[in-house]
């Protein structure tokens, strides 16, 4: 169950880069942070305030708003919580 949590914590970021390794390393920890416990792809509240910080650059500030646009579009189809090593420990417990 752990590889599993750790391979799907991974699947996540790098399906918003399309798996493209470079782009995987800018993304930085605030975004991470940032974004975790979200769930734009279920809740309103979530949508909103995800949309707005990610196209804004807030987060994802290493990428070009064109990069940022997609990863939002593909953020906003996932209906799930946004995770992160926070919520993998998390949910360890």
């Amino acid at each position: 169950e752990i590889v599993h949590s750790l391979a799907h914590l991974r699947e996540y970021w790098s399906s918003l880069v399309r798996n493209n390794r470079e782009k995987l390393l800018k993304i930085d920890v605030y975004t991470i942070e940032t974004l975790q416990l979200l769930a734009p792809g279920i809740s309103t509240r979530d949508r909103t305030t995800a949309k707005g910080i990610v196209l804004s650059g807030a987060v994802f500030s290493n990428f070009t708003q064109s990069e940022r646009s997609s990863i939002w579009k593909k953020m906003k189809k996932k209906d799930q919580v946004i995770p992160s090593l926070y919520t993998f420990f998390r949910n360890m417990r």
